[in-house]
């Protein structure tokens, strides 16, 4: 079989009666015009630029102008309004990646690293950071009394099973332990494997003359006490204070 013309016909529709048939024919054959392929405006791999979505969390759109993040305290004057901004500080080292369940371990934790870019958007922040050999991270405990401690009854002690090294920070870790119970906590230059540290939440009337590696109030030190880490602003909060990456720092006066 033979078709004498792909084209249309001239004659109109009324009096083209081989069309039918030779569109039925086309079908088989698979000659039929398909439908016109939609060009998108492809601005980049990453999708172009199409929407123009203005939700800054979407990777597609590059935040611009005050939407853009600035590396941790750098500065940048817009020429226009004269508005100055500084960029905050924000983690864009890692990402630990904690329990589910949100109970404590002292397992090795699972770390993603980011290399300087945004935890949300993917977006570079930082240069010259990224690669390094991988790292697992380890849950530290900052609260040296437990929630549920008496502050007013005795003293928690604990003894050191081990001192690890940490690739998350220039100190060594503690791995202490009391009753049924082991925990991570950061480490003075001189301690041992085997010693205990003592860690009290009472007040006595005369200052104490201190250990290194226990924990007192502020109120029970004596001016000139080294010290190097600091729970602030009371036992029931989990922020704590670094007071000193070297060699701490000193007690000078204290002012009730």
């Amino acid at each position: 079989m033979r078709v004498a013309c792909l084209g249309s016909s001239i004659l109109p529709a009324s009096q083209n009666q081989f069309e039918p048939v030779a569109i039925s024919i086309l079908k088989k054959l698979n000659l039929t015009q398909k439908e016109p392929f939609c060009k998108r405006n492809m601005s980049s791999v990453h999708g172009g630029n199409a929407d123009f979505r203005k939700n800054f969390l979407i990777k597609k759109e590059y935040p611009v102008g005050p939407h853009k993040k600035l590396p941790p305290f750098v500065k940048h004057k817009d020429k226009r309004t004269g508005e100055v901004r500084q960029g905050k500080w924000e983690n864009y080292k890692y990402k630990v990646h904690y329990p589910e369940d949100g109970k404590y371990t002292i397992k090795k934790l699972e770390l993603t690293k980011l290399g300087g870019r945004d935890q949300v958007t993917g977006r570079k922040i930082i240069g010259m950071w990224g690669g390094g050999n991988k790292q697992k991270a380890r849950w530290v405990d900052w609260r040296r009394l437990p929630a549920d401690w008496d502050l007013q009854g005795p003293d928690l002690v604990e003894r050191i099973v081990n001192i690890c090294y940490d690739p998350m920070r220039k100190s060594k870790l503690a791995l202490t332990g009391y009753g049924e119970k082991m925990r991570w906590q950061i480490a003075t230059s001189s301690m041992e494997i085997g010693d205990l540290i003592r860690t009290s939440g009472k007040i006595p009337p005369n200052p104490i003359r201190p250990k290194e590696g226990d924990s007192h109030p502020l109120g029970a030190l004596p001016p000139g006490t080294d010290i190097c880490l600091v729970q602030w602003p009371s036992p029931d909060s989990d922020e704590v204070k670094i007071a000193g990456m070297n060699n701490g720092r000193t007690i000078l006066l204290l002012d009730f």
